[in-house]
């Protein structure tokens, strides 16, 4: 079989593949009887390819069984390439523990009461394989945020954040795996108090409250991006030194107050 196979040539193309990147280098592809073809692959599946032909930009459908052994293998690689995965991200919040504490005082001139709460949450991730073609060598990263509003604290302000990485499972052809980021804690707090001397009553309240608000990710397969998320806060700006400082006023509080969450017990 000679190339250029101009009766082949393709009118209309169905994607079966996506597209490779424009600045894709062109290779001279080797037909089983000798003829050369140098062009780019513009898709491929398990039985043929699509070529562009450098020369004049035409394209022509070839049979796999048609090139040579190392061309043929090309093609396969070039299918699981970064360049031709094609995945899509979903995430949900959910939470994995929660813990509660009241407390009331009374005395004689005075009166206070308080609930504090600590919880654990996290992300659940769904990644899904948009191909027809199994993929491999995934990981992410990502960074999860958690906000708090209080009175005296800007609304939805962050308070802290965790980083990590996750190794992806294979996804198999049009399926879809679920990872899971690490615990993060958020806590609230809601206090009164009253206090009356001989001329004067006095009410104070400290109310605030956290939550999971945020999240960014990125897929990699072999060091390429291949897919990106983010939703609600972030941590663009990071901790300002006020909120530095009040967090670490919180965390004393929670530290007196509050013992660490515990997972709920397995039924």
């Amino acid at each position: 079989m000679a190339f250029p196979f101009p009766r082949i040539l393709l009118t209309a193309l169905i994607l079966l593949a996506p597209l490779m990147d424009a600045g894709a280098e062109p290779r001279t592809f080797t037909s089983a009887d000798g003829g050369k073809l140098e062009g780019s692959i513009l898709q491929a599946d398990e039985k043929t390819v699509t070529i562009e032909r450098k020369a004049d930009k035409r394209k022509f459908t070839i049979p796999l069984t048609g090139l040579s052994a190392g061309d043929q293998e090309f093609i396969r690689e070039w299918r699981q390439s970064s360049e031709n995965v094609r995945v899509t991200v979903t995430a949900t919040k959910r939470r994995s523990a929660r813990e509660r504490k009241d407390e009331a005082s009374a005395g004689t001139t005075s009166i206070a009461a308080s609930r504090a709460t600590a919880e654990k949450w996290y992300w659940e991730i769904k990644v899904t394989n948009q191909r027809k073609d199994p993929v491999d060598s995934l990981y992410l990263h990502y960074s999860q945020y958690v906000g708090v509003q209080d009175r005296n604290y800007p609304a939805k302000a962050l308070a802290r954040q965790s980083n990590g990485n996750l190794v992806i499972p294979a996804l198999p052809a049009f399926g879809s795996v679920t990872v899971r980021t690490e615990d993060i804690d958020t806590f609230s707090m809601n206090a009164v108090s009253s206090t009356e001397n001989a001329t004067t009553i006095r009410r104070t309240s400290e109310k605030w409250k956290e939550a999971l608000n945020g999240l960014n990710l990125e897929v990699y397969r072999k060091h390429s991006l291949v897919a990106g998320l983010a939703t609600g806060s972030n941590a663009s700006a990071g901790l300002q030194p006020e909120a530095r400082e009040r967090e670490a006023w919180r965390e004393s509080e929670i530290a007196k107050q509050l013992p660490a969450p515990t997972p709920p017990a397995k039924s």
